[in-house]
């Protein structure tokens, strides 16, 4: 009898040192929740022409056999942005600026190989923009896509802007259209300095294999206005009477 007291004495003990009864065991926690990523490494870093981060960049990788694009990646503090991806591809990587109107790149200039995985963009400071003292024509105005000024054109059809400058440099006029199927020509149709015709004034101006114009030229810094006129020469998509749009921006080469 004795014996048995002793036993059901220390039976609630027993329960309670093998996790019997409302007794439960703590959670276990860890601070290390990070996976190591896999797939094939690309990365991009975009930054100003002064070599500056830009505060809100993304950036976005673009198969160039399907066109599939990539959900865009932020940028650090540093404007730099990776991706993992599990095709090994040629990418287009595009910056995304949100329509940051004084800053403009070519969307087709920078490619993403898997030889050559690391790509860096830099923003150039827009010199041909309604709002930096140059006018476009209405029935054409200038449209911001992804970092890039863009107009849209039919076959034959003509796109004119002004440029005015009194600032000393070498510039230069070119279009940044990716598809090899379209051409495109520009032509500076009059030129001013100090309210007089420029009878000598001269350009070099080239088509290259893509179908884009270059179009570079010397500013003397007196007040000087020139006049473009864009045409879309070859535009394969004319027959459903479709426009093309294409990217194009005036870059300050010195």
């Amino acid at each position: 009898m004795k014996k048995s007291s002793i036993l059901l004495m220390l039976a609630p003990l027993m329960l309670v040192a093998c996790g019997g009864g409302d007794t439960k065991p703590e959670p276990t926690t860890s601070d290390d929740t990070s996976v190591a990523p896999t797939g094939y490494k690309y990365t991009a870093t975009i930054k100003n022409s002064l070599g500056n981060a830009i505060e809100g960049m993304k950036a976005q990788w673009c198969d160039m056999d399907t066109g599939i694009c990539l959900t865009p990646v932020a940028c650090d503090e540093n404007g730099y942005a990776e991706i993992y991806t599990e095709n090994q591809a040629n990418y287009y990587v595009h910056a995304m600026s949100f329509n940051k109107k004084e800053l403009t790149y070519n969307p087709y200039g920078h490619v993403a190989t898997p030889a050559n995985p690391d790509v860096e963009i830099t923003m150039t400071e827009v010199y041909l923009d309604e709002t930096d003292n140059a006018d476009c024509s209405e029935s054409n105005p200038l449209q911001m896509v992804d970092g890039a000024y863009r107009a849209s054109l039919k076959q034959d059809e003509k796109f004119y802007c002004v440029y005015n400058t009194s600032t000393k440099s070498t510039l230069s006029f070119e279009s940044w259209q990716g598809d090899t199927n379209v051409e495109l020509k520009v032509e500076c149709t009059r030129a001013y300095e100090d309210g007089q015709p420029m009878a000598d004034f001269k350009a070099n101006g080239v088509t290259d294999e893509n179908g884009n114009f270059k179009y570079e030229f010397e500013t003397s810094g007196k007040e000087q206005s020139f006049s473009f006129t864009i045409t879309l020469v070859k535009n394969p998509y004319n027959a459903t009477g479709s426009a093309y749009a294409f990217p194009f921006a005036m870059v300050k080469k010195a």
